[in-house]
């Protein structure tokens, strides 16, 4: 039971952190101003996972 609060307790603060990072670093658009930092990053992460195989080889 007070793993469950605890668990609740550390999503809500985590998104909330979240949320006041995505504010401070792009222009306050609600939901919207979240997703473009999102798939940038996973856009850099591919691109990275790219580049390492070509090493590879």
């Amino acid at each position: 039971m007070t793993a469950m609060i605890v668990t609740g307790i550390g999503v809500i603060a985590m998104t909330a952190y979240a949320r006041v990072k995505t504010i401070h670093a792009a222009p306050p658009h609600s939901s919207s101003a979240r997703r473009p930092q999102s798939t940038a990053f996973d856009r850099s992460r591919a691109g990275a996972r790219a580049s390492r195989s070509e090493q590879a080889e």
